[in-house]
Order: structure tokens, then C-alpha cells, then sequence
């Protein structure tokens, strides 16, 4: 798959929902899909949330970056649709997100990955 990286858009929720409501049902669920669209309304000059889509424009997965200090940037919420996973996604999401945060100042990026994510 060669997914398009955009801007999220509110309209994405429906999608985002579809595709995290299973992640991680033995550690209480995603918390995803209850702030994608307060990450969406918030995005500006220092966050951004990105989706990638598929060819019909759908949503198959999303990461947020937000800029911490001018040299500083924090990537969290990256999730790709089961379908679409292992076909590099994630790769050219969390790429977009350090380009973005690059193109900003930032030098440094962050992220927290849970011990028990096996993914």
C-alpha cells in the first residue's frame, strides 16, 4: 500500500474508531478514538495530526505530534488498521510527523511505547 499522509480531519472519526476499538482490549482499551477529535480541533502551529489514507481516502491510521520546546517533539496515538498493518504505514506516519516537526525547528523526537506492545 502507498497510503497518502494528510492533516486529519474530523470527518476521519468514524474510521479511527473502526480501527482502534480492538487495540488493546487485555490493558482497558484505546484511548484513541475519545480524543482524536480535541487532537483535530487543537492542531495548529505547534501539534498536528496526520492520518494515512488508502485510495479511497479512508483513514487507516493516525500519529500526532506536538512540539514540546522549540527543539523538542513528542509523536504519540500511532495506530494503523490491522488490514494495513506490516506494509510500512507506520513508517511514513512517524516520518511525516518528524518532517513536520522538523520543518518547525524541532530537532528531538519523543515517543513512550508500553513494555507489554509486542507490535
Amino acid at each position: 500500500m502507498d497510503p497518502t499522509i494528510r492533516p486529519a480531519r474530523l470527518d476521519d472519526a468514524d474510521a479511527v474508531e473502526s480501527f482502534t476499538e480492538d487495540t488493546w482490549p487485555d490493558h482497558g482499551g484505546d484511548y484513541v478514538h475519545r480524543v482524536f477529535e480535541s487532537w483535530v480541533r487543537a492542531d495548529g502551529e505547534d501539534a498536528r495530526t496526520l492520518v494515512a489514507a488508502d485510495a479511497d481516502d479512508r483513514a487507516v491510521g493516525l500519529v500526532r505530534t506536538v512540539l514540546l520546546s522549540p527543539s523538542e517533539a513528542w509523536s504519540a496515538g500511532m495506530r494503523v488498521d490491522p488490514e494495513y498493518r506490516g506494509e510500512g504505514v507506520a513508517v511514513r506516519l512517524a516520518e511525516a510527523g518528524f518532517d513536520w516537526a522538523r520543518g518547525r525547528g524541532a530537532f528531538v523526537a519523543r515517543c513512550m511505547v508500553f513494555s507489554w506492545n509486542a507490535a
